[in-house]
């Protein structure tokens, strides 16, 4: 973990309200890694407060990414940063994604929070490793995310509201590809409900892998605070233990966190 001013090179607007920001960032180039976050101070005094965690949606050449929504005052605040201007981010942060050998690799996202998908799948490419993403989203507006992924990276997409006959939910473009019983990892961004329907589809065979990323509400981002608890079912402890997204997530083994919804 570092302490890093950042340099802004491009802080965009890409979709109503969704910005994509790029910083030179070389320390925490060097060591991030697909599912871990960096988390930023928006200022110099005490307002606002908190840093802001975010997940790193690319890093290449020196340089990390972000994809953010303005939802609030301090993603508002973020939006009007220009290019020259430095940020003081700390990361990267927790725990990533496990690259699985010899697996198939599913991309499973949901909306913006598919964010972090698009690192790993530059990754999976940079390791020669065929990969699928599927996008799940409410509107179209989410396409946007393809222009971000590696050109000849097989991509589908479902959407809630779509005309009929096209898959309205991620689990429909994700069903026919698990007939077969070749070994699969599936990398999952989203929400909770969709990992929900993805494990009934998927869990409790023994060729699927999955992994997914937690979002919760995070104070510190360095495992101070304890306000993103999670709890997980580690066998063979038979009570729940609770952990800290932060610092032994954001990504969890799919039966930690889900395994009593089977």
């Amino acid at each position: 973990m570092l302490q890093e001013n950042a340099i802004i090179e491009i802080n965009r607007q890409v979709a109503p309200g969704i910005y994509y920001l790029r910083l030179e960032s070389p320390g925490i180039f060097s060591r991030s890694h697909p599912g871990q976050f960096i988390h930023i101070n928006l200022g110099t005094t005490y307002d606002p407060l908190l840093r802001r965690p975010m997940s790193i949606f690319n890093a290449e050449e020196d340089r990390i990414s972000v994809l953010y929504q303005v939802v609030g005052r301090g993603t508002e605040i973020l939006s009007r940063f220009n290019p020259g201007a430095s940020l003081d981010i700390i990361g990267p942060l927790g725990r990533g994604f496990e690259i699985k050998e010899k697996s198939r690799h599913f991309l499973l996202g949901g909306g913006i929070g598919s964010a972090p998908l698009v690192y790993l799948a530059h990754q999976l490419h940079r390791e020669n490793r065929k990969a699928i993403f599927f996008l799940g989203m409410r509107t179209e507006e989410f396409l946007f995310l393809k222009e971000f992924l590696p050109s000849d990276l097989e991509f589908y997409f479902s959407q809630e509201n779509s005309p009929a006959g096209h898959p309205r939910l991620i689990t429909d473009l994700l069903a026919p590809h698990l007939e077969s019983p070749e070994k699969t990892a599936l990398y999952c961004c989203g929400p909770e409900g969709m990992y929900r329907q993805i494990g009934r589809l998927c869990g409790g065979k023994n060729h699927f892998s999955i992994q997914v990323s937690i979002d919760r509400r995070m104070g510190c981002g360095v495992g101070t605070c304890l306000g993103c608890a999670v709890k997980v079912k580690n066998p063979p402890r038979e009570e729940p233990e609770i952990v800290r997204a932060c610092v032994e997530g954001p990504v969890f083994p799919w039966g930690e966190v889900f395994a009593n919804e089977l």
